[in-house]
């Protein structure tokens, strides 16, 4: 997913844009999309900007044991 297509859909999760229904797919879709595990909880629990998190979710490096 693309920096851009990111920023959109955390927009639309942010605004609660569609039904409830389409904000629960979209959750879905951003958590099974990136490596980071905390990126839901980016848009819920901080009061950051959709570019903010979305540089944070690109940022996240996974650790290998």
């Amino acid at each position: 997913m693309s920096r851009h297509e990111l920023i959109k859909l955390i927009l639309k999760i942010q605004h609660n844009e569609g039904t409830e229904e389409e904000l629960g797919a979209n959750i879905d879709l951003l958590a099974n999309s990136v490596l980071d595990p905390d990126a839901v909880d980016y848009i819920f629990q901080h009061n950051w900007t959709a570019e903010f998190i979305a540089d944070k979710i690109i940022s996240y490096i996974p650790i290998v044991l």
